[in-house]
């Protein structure tokens, strides 16, 4: 899993349909990871700017 995110929220996620999930024969769900990273990234920032606010380096 993801540091940070809850495994209980993922599910919320893929039960509401904002996230792409494949569920196997043995009832395991399935998840990329990619999906899940795009859904904990800000919505305002686009697809230029890929720092988060306060990750910038500040100079000395």
């Amino acid at each position: 899993m993801i540091p940070g995110c809850n495994e209980q929220t993922v599910r919320r996620w893929a039960k509401a349909g904002r996230l792409p999930v494949v569920q196997l024969p043995s009832g395991k769900l399935l998840f990329r990871r990619g999906d899940i990273e795009e859904l904990l990234v800000p919505r305002f920032l686009t697809s230029e700017r890929t720092e988060l606010p306060g990750q910038r380096r500040l100079p000395v």
